[in-house]
Formats: structure tokens, C-alpha cells, sequence
């Protein structure tokens, strides 16, 4: 069976059990994620939705019913969004005739669609097949009271403000969120509602903070509680708030009796305290906090401390309440965050809210946004202003001391504009404002105002040339009946036919790659009539199952298709005019023979799309050495960067902020693991010893022995030379290589690892070794007393790791070709049929391991 059967073949079971979940009478399933959480394919699919935002989270989102109005710029690139996401069901309505200009924002439109069809109908099917496991329907005709009330959310991205505020009156007293999102030219907007109680789980989805415990005292008794210092090891600061909704903990792996009385109570509200510096002053301590302990937890005064123990960030539920769309126009800033929210310079928000405020006027006066590039409607709405921001000064709501002009001048000049670039910011803002309902993370408190008045100076400047600039007259702004009318208008057809003829090379076509070649694709950035813009592509990575739920541009039919080969082809789809040039070469100094001088040297400006630092670097570098500007941007799960970077300008990517040097000691990493992220590094070193270095040495060996035999001699490195005469030796001499052998090696390795190592330290390090430097029990603070183990037919993490190791050892060893992945219901991959081996096999003699307790290795050696 071919891969591609493969994964049709799981995606019907994921769709079947999709459909036969549990829901409950009101029809809200009631557990989906664990129902799902057995299915191979959708854990695959959403791997990295998973790990952003947790099983929990996950579940919640399942539920969600999201309304989206409007299918015109944010409206599309908020339905993309969500679907990849994951809600329950998302519903889309517009019934708005497609028109040339609206191609320039949707990119599931096509010419053949104008004047034929609506925005939601044309949209429905490329919307459909983004993910198959959420619902995704269309409604035509009228909003109702019903059809918002059968929904978690309405995402409102086409109504008028006077529309807006009755549906948002609706929703609030059916207990639905509203968020109104809209881009009016240069200028976006959005407004969050959430009801009057709102409960948050997790406010910044971070990670709760871990610390291992160094001592704990007490420091006050009263009658009801009795304080504790907790002082944790000084390798890093506590980093825990006094806050009502962070500053908690709760104790684990106390040991003695203040850990029975402690661990897994709580939680404790936590208080900073404080120190004497070295000079007598008293300062913060950023490695102690006081926990009051209440005295029914303990008949007496507490126990003293003897050892061991973590302290655990809890986080507990935070209410929020928000104004309805009509008040809070009046009264934008909300109590909490005390300023109206922005990425712009300060103050320009505030001018912002008036100026849009005098748009909406306009609209409910004639019935639509004032005409691009008209003098008299950018009067008329200058004037609106100044009666709005005048009254609020007068009744003492919300005003700006002094109005700018200027900013409610461009905004009304472009207002019925859609400028693509900022549709797709806040496309992803208020998709991930949706997802806030499951209550992780902060929603916005309520508006968020940001513009891009700085694409319009009188007098543009090109960035390759500098000596060339464009003049842009009103005539420039005409429109040509065209995809490109909207930014034609905004920023004029001198500068646009400079975006159509130009040349990038864009390194990446993932996650950021996708959207950066959709976005190029809509500008009409290389898509000169005369054939003289190109994006060239590169990306050597091939689709897989977990790039389908954050990469657009690829469908399970793109699986293990080169990604930039299968981007270029769905992109060319939503503009035929667009000249793309896929590539699968990596970018680095092995392939300068292929991105030569005369290559660079043809590009007017680089784009990076990628996902590691080594291969940013390098770009930069030759940015740096072409003078070419370089558009840089990353992300890490909710979070992002961008950075725009120009020759003789701005500082390279290189000479930015480096990240910190955490770097785990050794000796911790191999010996003493105790925080989570300890365990992972432990993890990732022996992934790396078992089967990719080993492996690659004797791939080198077999290649050319000879000089693999003396490159060793010249490095004297003799534990090369056994890893790989063991390899070698179970590859090409032993007549019994096969699956059952993968699996005893697999469970040998396992009580090595797991019982005669650990077994070893302890001999080494008795539990009750005092440390004599400091007259402490050795293992305290960071040092946690391990435990051995052996293999536990009954324990799914023991089996698990069996089954994992065993095929990849086997892929190893040439029983499975790499390129032909081993599938989920291979019986490789059954417990039964590990479990079948497993039951052949003995316990082996413990393995006499030597280990040597330093700090720069922490090395284990076994004889």
C-alpha cells in the first residue's frame, strides 16, 4: 500500500470517529480530543497545534461554533485560519457578488467567478478541504437572532458599524462573543467582546514555572498559619508575580514529614521577600519566596525540612469583563489595560478611534465608505470629526486634546480600500482572538488600532536605488478595472509596476512561506505581464501529515511532494499571472556553485522563511555581502518576529540581540536530571549517540573503509572505533538480524539505561551520603535520589519506548528502507508483537558501569 493510500485510509477512520462522537443533549460533544487522541492521523495532523496549546485547550476548541461574516480580506484569511486550527464548525456568509477588485484580498476567488457567484459560495470548497474534520457551511439570505445564538461566536468582518452594534447587542444577551474586525486602506481595526464575565485560564500560555527547592524555614507562626521561606538553587531567579492569578505554587517530592503534610496541597499564595546585600542594603531576593501554610494542614508547629522537592507554578481563574460595542466607542480604553492598545507611535490610536469614528459617521449618512481619492468626502469626513472629538470634550467622554488632521485626512482617502498586507495581520489576530475562548491566553481589552501611513509618503523612494524616486499624482491612483484596483489607489501604478517587476529570492516554503507567497501573489509582486518579476523558492523539505494543519498551500494529495514544488502550484492558482521559481537546494556555502554571485546580484531584495538560526545567519551574511535588503521573520508557537533590514541603514540579523546562553552542565544532563527540560536534553544526547551518530560513522565506514580507519588513527578516538565494529558487525556478520533482535537490543538498552546506570550512581552516591563541602545530604537541592527500574510489561511509557526504538533500529540495520516510512497498523508497530518477543526474553545480568562524577561530562562508561 503507497503512502498516499495510506493516509486516505486513515483520514476516512478520523472522519468516521469525527462523526460518531459523543455529544451531549443540547448536541455539544462532549469529549472530543479524547476521542480523537486515539487516532493516528489527526494526532499527526496537529502535533504542533497540540503542543502550542495542550490536550485541554485542545478540546475546547473542538467546541467551538464560529459565525464568520464578510468573506472579503480578513473575513478569508480568518476562515483559513481557524479551519487549519481546528474548531468544531465555522459557518460563512456573503452574499456579496465577486468582484474583479475583491481577488485582490480572497485568494480562493478566480476570474471565471465574478459576477457569477457570491464571495461565501465561491470560498466554500478551498475553505472545505483545508481540514477535514471541522464542519465548514454556508448560510445565505438575512442574519437572525437564531443563527447567532446557535453559535460560540460571531466574527463580524463586513457589517456596518450601525448593523454591528445591533448584532453585538444580540449576541451579548445570548451569551456569544463578538469581535468586529475591518480594514479601511491604510488603516486596521478590531473590537473584542467576550459578555460581562469572561473566565481566564492561562493568561500568557507559558509554561508554569518549575524550581527545585534548595532549603525551607519558617520565618513566623500565628495562630491560624505559619510562614515558610522556600528558597529554591541559585541557577536561575524564581520569575513568580504576586499576583492573583500567577503567583501560586504547589509542593512535590518534599521529602520526610513536611513533604506528607505539603505535597499536592495548595495552592499557596506566594509573597516576595527580601535580603542583605553585600553592602548592608535590603534588596529583592530573587530566590526566595514566603508561603503562609494554613494550621489545619498541621496539628503542630510544621516539621523541619530534610530534603528534596520542586515547587510548582499554579495559575488560578482570572474574570474579565467587557463593554458592549456601543459603550465602549465612548469609552475605549478599557480599566484594566488603561490605554487604548497599538503598534503604532503613542497617542496614535487615540487620534485613530476619533478618525474612525467620523468614517462611520459618513457611512450612515450616504451608505458606504467616502470614494478613494475623493477631496470633498475626505472634507466632509475631516468635519465629522471635529463635531465628534468637540461633543465628547464637552459631555467628558473620550477625546483627543488636539486633532490630527492628517490622519483622519488618509484614512477617509482610502477608506473603501483593502490593503492586502494589513487583511492578513488581522486576519491571524482575530483567529487567534477566537481560539482565546477556550480561555488560555489574554483576549484584547477591547480595540486594537494599528495603520500604515508610512507606505505613503508624497515622495517614494525606491530601496534599490536610492536616487530613483516615484512622483504619484492623482491620475496614478486611477484604477484599471483590475485584481490590483485597491493598492493601485492607495500607493499608485508607478510604485505597483516596480512590485510586479521585481525579483526576490525567498529561502523557506513552510508555515511563513506559504503566507509570504500568497501575500506576494495577491500585491502582484513578480507578476509583470512582460514576464520580468520572478520569486525564486527554495526548500528542500517534502510535505508531511503535521505541516497540514498551519501550511495552506498543502493537501493530503501534496504528501511527500517537494514543498516548494506544491506551493508554487496552489499559489499560481489563486493569481496565473504570478512567476514563481521552485527550487530544492539547500542554502548554504556547499551550494554556491548553484546561488552564485550572478544570482544574488540578480535579486532585488531576499525574503527568509525559515526555521533555524545557522541558515538565517548565512542569508544574512550574504545580504550582507550583496547589499541586498533582507525581510526576516520567525515564529515559535503563538509568538513572532519580524525585522526588516536594509544596507547601510539598519543593523544585519547577525548583529541583533543573541539569544541567552542556558546551557545545560553536563554532569546534570547525564547524572542529575531533574527539571523537565533537563530530561528532554538527556533525551535529545541519547536519541543522538543510539541512532544518529553511531549510525552515520558506520554509513561512512561502509562508504570508503580505508579512510574511515585512518581518519580515526589521526583523531585517536577509540570509542568511534567500537560504536561502529558493533554496527558493523550486527549489519554485514550476523546472520541473525531481524526485528526480534531490534526488539532485545531495544530491552538490553533499557535496563542499561534505566536499571544498571542508575543502579551504579546510587552505589556511588548512597542515599545517605553527606556532601562534605557543605554538610547537606548529597542529594538535595538539585539532585533528586533515583529510582531503577525494570521493564514493566503493564507500563505504557516502557512499551512505548520498546516499540520506538526497535523500529528505528531496524531501519537502522537495512531492515526497512528510511525512504519507506513504517505505518501506524504496521505489526512492527503493535504492542502485541513487541509484547510476543518480550515475553521470550530474560532480564539481563546487571551491566558493570563506571561513572565518572564531573561536571564538564558527567561520563558514563560501561565495561
Amino acid at each position: 500500500m503507497g503512502p498516499l493510500n495510506r493516509l486516505s485510509k486513515h483520514l476516512k477512520k478520523s472522519k468516521n470517529k469525527a462523526e460518531n462522537i459523543e455529544v451531549s443533549k443540547m448536541g455539544v460533544p462532549l469529549n472530543i480530543a479524547a476521542t480523537l487522541e486515539e487516532d493516528s492521523y489527526w494526532m499527526d495532523r496537529n502535533s504542533r497545534v497540540l503542543l502550542t496549546y495542550g490536550m485541554e485547550t485542545m478540546n475546547k476548541l473542538l467546541k467551538l461554533r464560529v459565525l464568520i461574516i464578510g468573506m472579503k480580506g480578513i473575513g478569508i484569511e480568518a476562515a483559513k485560519n481557524l479551519i487549519l486550527a481546528g474548531p468544531g464548525s465555522v459557518t460563512i456568509c456573503d452574499d456579496e457578488v465577486v468582484t474583479f477588485s475583491d481577488l485582490g484580498t480572497n485568494f480562493f476567488l478566480s476570474e471565471q467567478d465574478i459576477g457569477k457567484t457570491t464571495c461565501a459560495k465561491a470560498s466554500l470548497s478551498a475553505l472545505k478541504s483545508l481540514n477535514p474534520h471541522v464542519t465548514v457551511s454556508l448560510h445565505t439570505g438575512n442574519i437572525t437572532r437564531t443563527l447567532v445564538a446557535g453559535h460560540s461566536c460571531v466574527l463580524d468582518c463586513g457589517l456596518t458599524m450601525k448593523e454591528a452594534k445591533k448584532w453585538n447587542r444580540i449576541a451579548r444577551s445570548n451569551n456569544v462573543a463578538y469581535i468586529k474586525a475591518q480594514v479601511h486602506g491604510l488603516v486596521g481595526y478590531t473590537f473584542v467582546d467576550f459578555g460581562k464575565r469572561f473566565l481566564v485560564a492561562d493568561k500568557t500560555g507559558e509554561e508554569p514555572i518549575v524550581r527545585i527547592i534548595d532549603s525551607i524555614h519558617s520565618s513566623k507562626t500565628t495562630s491560624t498559619y505559619e510562614e515558610l521561606v522556600i528558597r529554591i538553587i541559585p541557577d536561575k531567579p524564581h520569575g513568580l508575580l504576586e499576583d492573583k492569578h500567577e503567583g501560586w505554587i504547589k509542593f512535590q517530592e518534599v521529602e520526610g514529614e513536611l513533604g506528607k503534610i505539603l505535597n499536592n496541597k495548595g495552592p499557596f499564595a506566594i509573597k516576595h521577600t527580601t535580603r542583605m546585600n553585600e553592602i548592608g542594603e535590603t534588596v529583592f531576593d530573587c530566590h526566595a519566596v514566603c508561603v503562609c501554610i494554613p494550621k489545619n494542614l498541621a496539628k503542630n508547629k510544621l516539621p523541619k525540612y530534610v530534603s528534596g522537592g520542586r515547587i510548582l507554578q499554579c495559575k488560578n481563574l482570572e474574570v474579565m469583563s467587557f463593554k458592549s460595542l456601543e459603550t465602549s466607542i465612548e469609552q475605549p480604553i478599557h480599566e484594566e489595560a488603561g490605554f487604548l492598545w497599538s503598534l503604532n507611535m503613542t497617542g496614535r490610536s487615540n487620534q485613530l478611534h476619533v478618525a474612525l469614528q467620523a468614517i462611520w459617521m459618513y457611512e450612515s449618512v450616504h451608505g458606504k465608505m467616502p470614494t478613494a481619492n475623493d477631496e470633498r468626502a475626505v472634507e466632509e469626513t475631516l468635519k465629522y470629526a471635529i463635531e465628534i472629538n468637540k461633543a465628547a470634550t464637552e459631555d467628558k467622554k473620550f477625546c483627543v486634546e488636539e486633532l490630527d488632521d492628517e490622519v483622519v485626512s488618509t484614512l477617509s482617502r482610502f477608506a473603501e480600500c483593502r490593503f492586502q498586507p494589513l487583511c492578513c495581520f488581522f486576519g491571524g489576530v482575530v483567529a487567534q482572538e477566537v481560539i482565546k475562548l477556550t480561555g488560555k491566553f489574554t483576549p484584547l481589552q477591547q480595540w486594537m488600532h494599528i495603520d500604515a501611513f508610512e507606505v505613503l509618503p508624497e515622495v517614494l523612494v525606491d530601496s534599490v536605488n536610492f536616487s530613483d524616486t516615484f512622483q504619484v499624482t492623482k491620475e496614478d491612483r486611477e484604477p484599471l478595472g483590475c485584481r490590483y484596483d485597491d493598492i493601485i489607489k492607495i500607493i499608485g501604478r508607478p510604485l505597483h509596476a516596480k512590485l510586479m517587476q521585481s525579483k526576490t529570492f525567498m529561502v523557506g516554503s513552510g508555515a511563513l512561506g506559504c503566507e509570504l507567497l500568497k501575500n506576494f501573489a495577491l500585491l502582484g509582486v513578480a507578476c509583470d505581464s512582460e514576464g520580468k518579476g520572478l520569486v525564486t523558492v527554495t526548500d528542500n523539505d517534502h510535505v508531511e501529515i503535521s505541516n497540514l494543519s498551519r501550511q495552506f498551500l498543502f493537501k493530503e494529495e501534496n504528501y511527500r511532494e517537494p514543498k516548494s514544488v506544491a506551493a508554487s502550484l496552489a499559489v499560481k492558482k489563486m493569481n496565473p499571472d504570478f512567476m514563481v521559481k521552485p527550487m530544492e537546494n539547500l542554502v548554504s556555502k556547499e551550494t554556491e556553485n548553484v546561488f552564485n554571485e550572478t544570482f544574488w546580484q540578480s535579486q532585488d531584495f531576499i525574503t527568509n522563511a525559515l526555521d533555524n538560526v545557522k541558515a538565517r545567519e548565512y542569508v544574512d551574511s550574504q545580504c550582507v555581502l550583496y547589499e541586498k535588503p533582507l525581510l526576516e521573520s520567525g515564529t515559535l508557537g503563538t509568538k513572532c518576529n519580524s525585522q526588516v533590514i536594509i544596507p547601510h541603514q539598519t543593523s544585519s540579523y547577525s548583529d541583533g540581540p543573541k539569544e541567552s546562553d542556558d546551557k545545560i552542565p553536563q554532569c546534570t544532563v547525564r547524572l542529575y536530571p531533574s527539571l523537565i527540560e533537563h530530561c528532554i536534553e538527556w533525551a535529545k544526547q541519547n536519541f543522538d549517540d543510539l541512532f544518529k551518530s553511531s549510525a552515520t560513522k558506520a554509513s561512512k565506514y561502509l562508504e570508503d573503509p580505508l579512510l574511515w580507519i585512518k581518519d580515526v588513527r589521526s583523531s585517536n578516538n577509540a570509542d568511534t572505533l567500537i560504536t561502529v565494529h558493533k554496527i558493523i558487525f550486527q549489519k554485514t556478520l550476523s546472520p541473525e538480524i531481524s526485528f526480534e533482535s531490534c526488539v532485545k537490543e531495544a530491552y538490553n538498552y533499557f535496563h542499561i539505561a534505566f536499571r544498571d546506570t542508575i543502579e551504579a550512581l546510587i552505589r556511588l552516591h548512597p542515599q545517605d551520603e553527606i556532601d562534605e563541602e557543605d554538610g547537606k545530604l548529597f542529594w538535595s537541592g538539585g539532585r533528586i535520589f533515583p529510582r531503577s527500574a525494570t521493564f514493566d510489561t503493564g507500563n505504557n511509557h516502557h512499551v512505548d519506548l520498546l516499540i520506538s526504538m526497535a523500529n528505528i533500529l531496524a531501519v537502522n540495520y537495512g531492515l526497512r528502507e528510511s525512504s519507506n516510512p513504517i505505518p501506524p497498523e504496521h505489526k512492527w508497530r503493535q504492542k502485541k508483537t513487541v509484547l510476543d518477543i518480550v515475553a521470550k526474553l530474560k532480564p539481563p545480568p546487571l551491566t558493570k558501569v563506571e561513572v565518572k562524577d564531573d561536571d564538564e561530562t558527567g561520563a558514563i562508561k560501561y565495561i
